[in-house]
């Protein structure tokens, strides 16, 4: 199945796709990381295509349930130095890389934060079928077996905490 799901991102990624090596710098978030380009070294914030994590503290100070374990856990996927395959998809309207990335031990980063119940797949943004599907199984499976956010009773998204949060300034 994880064969079959990689080689499904493989084709799912638009012609113009590069993939490319780097090193993780750092975990910013859930769903986010910066890494450094093995070619040149250039350092790239990366946003993670098709899924949002629990919000870190804004300038308010209040995180989103969850964010913390969700952060940690990528650190554990993506420790410091660790060498990393990058797939790029696009770049956002904050003018942010989003891509695909897969971990040294081949993982595809965006699956494992699904099936760790640590993240949702973001409706807005994961449009390409070939990648979102499959992670909308895992989701499901996720959510069935109440692992991670799931284990609340009615978890909230990110982007309705978002709006929440807004409406309230």
């Amino acid at each position: 199945m994880r064969h079959l799901l990689a080689l499904l991102l493989c084709l799912a990624l638009p012609l113009t796709a590069s993939a490319w090596e780097a090193e993780t710098i750092r975990v910013v978030d859930g769903d986010t990381v910066v890494v450094r380009k093995t070619e040149d070294g250039e350092q790239i914030r990366i946003r993670l295509y098709g899924i949002d994590a629990p919000e870190m503290a804004g300038p308010e100070g209040k995180s989103q349930r969850y964010s913390q374990s969700a952060k940690v856990f990528l650190e554990n996927l993506l420790p410091r130095g660790s060498k990393v395959e990058v797939k790029d998809v696009e770049i956002d309207r904050h003018k942010r890389t989003v891509a695909v990335i897969n971990s040294a031990d081949d993982k595809v980063v965006q699956e494992e934060m699904i099936r760790a119940g640590m993240a949702w797949v973001y409706p807005e943004d994961c449009k390409l079928k070939e990648i979102c599907d499959p992670l909308r199984e895992l989701e499901h499976a996720a959510m069935k077996q109440k692992v991670g956010l799931w284990a609340d009773k009615e978890p909230t998204p990110p982007w309705e905490w978002r709006k929440s949060k807004e409406r309230a300034r």
